[in-house]
């Protein structure tokens, strides 16, 4: 799950997870992202981790991003984080 907050990339994970400790030792990511509404419409991001936000700042960002795809807020059954994306190289492709 992602979403853009402001000029940034958001998404979230538990800061134990794979993805948490991998973001730990390289801040680099690089990601795809379709629009719903138009499934040939995408666009290819590579950025960096510019901010972790935990507390109840990240929990807002993580259930905001959350409702967009569920309808209803996280769970709260283990720690999330939110991280945010500073987009270094972005690429949107054009089809026919």
């Amino acid at each position: 799950m992602i979403d853009v907050e402001g000029d940034r990339l958001a998404f979230f994970t538990s800061p134990a997870s794979r993805k948490g400790r991998n973001l730990d030792a390289d801040d680099r990511i690089a990601t795809s992202v379709t629009d719903r509404e138009n499934l040939t419409r995408s666009a290819l991001v590579r950025g960096r981790v510019v901010a972790r936000v935990d507390g109840d700042a990240g929990w807002a960002i993580v259930d905001r991003t959350f409702a967009k795809y569920t309808g209803g807020p996280c769970p709260r059954g283990e720690a999330r984080e939110a991280f945010l994306v500073e987009p270094t190289h972005v690429v949107v492709p054009t089809f026919g």
